[in-house]
């Protein structure tokens, strides 16, 4: 895990950080993303970024993290990621799950956030939209 720690930590300090390097690390890079969520917002951004490009359950998890963040910048960079992660997310389950964490993102106090916000939510299955109670605004 350490090797991929410092693998991550090199593609986010530079200055263009290549995201789909870092992402290629795939679902074991997980864990370490998941752990870069308790950094400064810059990192935190980065892993939660990363996390949605992987696409994979555990993925979620960090997304859900940077939705419940007290940073705007880190809820705008969440929702996102979102629209990456929904471009690559396969299961029913996950889509339903990410459905539900954009819609407390749409309600967020924000405009930032609802705005990119609700560009992810443009990007959900139209099945996802009928099971999922999207805030009115």
């Amino acid at each position: 895990m350490n090797a991929i720690r410092k693998q991550l930590l090199a593609i986010f300090a530079g200055d263009e950080p290549d995201y789909l390097q870092a992402a290629s690390l795939g679902p074991a890079a997980l864990p370490v993303l998941r752990q870069m969520m308790d950094a400064d917002v810059d990192t935190a951004s980065s892993a939660v970024y990363v996390a949605g490009l992987i696409a994979a359950s555990g993925s979620l998890e960090i997304l859900e993290r940077g939705a419940q963040s007290h940073s705007p910048t880190l809820r705008v960079r969440t929702a996102g990621a979102f629209r990456e992660f929904l471009e690559r997310a396969r299961s029913a389950d996950d889509l339903d799950q990410a459905g539900e964490i954009i819609a407390t993102l749409l309600d967020d106090d924000d405009p930032d956030v609802r705005r990119f916000a609700q560009r992810a939510a443009e990007a959900l299955p139209a099945e996802v939209h009928h099971h999922t109670a999207f805030p009115a605004r």
